[in-house]
């Protein structure tokens, strides 16, 4: 699989993300958007249960998982990698534009506190996980133990990520919002 294609891809869906929100009314932004003053003012103040926000990233995390690993096997991994990084590009161009529109040069502050440290793990896991579809792709040979060690060892980092996702980042997001608003 070709880095530059699916670095293309994702550069592409940030570039079409980030001229979508050029496109929507500011004040639909500000009053019901994720940076809306009532969704501001309700994390600044909001009491995280960190043991349910922990099954539930688990929940989710787990099922795509579970959905890439099955997708690895198929003929059409290549396009759902390449529509993936397209559609997380898009997003990424939604929430950075719209966060610098609502709070100017700070915005890109607040997603990177939105994506750290859990992201670094969730990039890491995804740079994993294209290694192993390509090692899949070149030898179809049934060394199933390989293969499950490399799934156990993205299912890890994953984890980690989820726990960072929900004991550490709260506290950083709401530290964050604290201080830029």
């Amino acid at each position: 699989m070709k880095r530059e294609k699916l670095l293309f891809f994702f550069l592409a869906g940030l570039f079409l993300g980030v001229l979508l929100i050029q496109f929507v009314d500011d004040s639909l932004l500000k009053q019901n958007g994720l940076f809306s003053e009532d969704t501001i003012r309700r994390m600044k103040y909001i009491d995280i249960n960190e043991n349910s926000l922990f099954w539930y990233c688990l929940r989710k995390r787990g099922l795509l998982i579970a959905f890439l690993a099955l997708l690895a096997w198929t003929s059409v991994v290549r396009q759902a990698n390449y529509i993936c990084c397209g559609i997380v590009g898009g997003w990424s161009g939604v929430l950075l534009a719209s966060s610098c529109m609502r709070f100017g040069i700070a915005g890109p502050l607040l997603c990177l506190g939105v994506m750290f440290p859990q992201g670094l793990c969730y990039v890491f896991a995804y740079y994993l996980y294209l290694n192993w579809v390509e090692a899949c792709e070149k030898s179809r040979e049934k060394k199933i133990f390989g293969k499950m060690i490399q799934i156990f060892t993205m299912a890890g980092v994953v984890l980690i990520g989820i726990l960072l996702e929900s004991y550490v980042n709260p506290n950083l997001l709401c530290y964050m919002i604290k201080f830029l608003t």
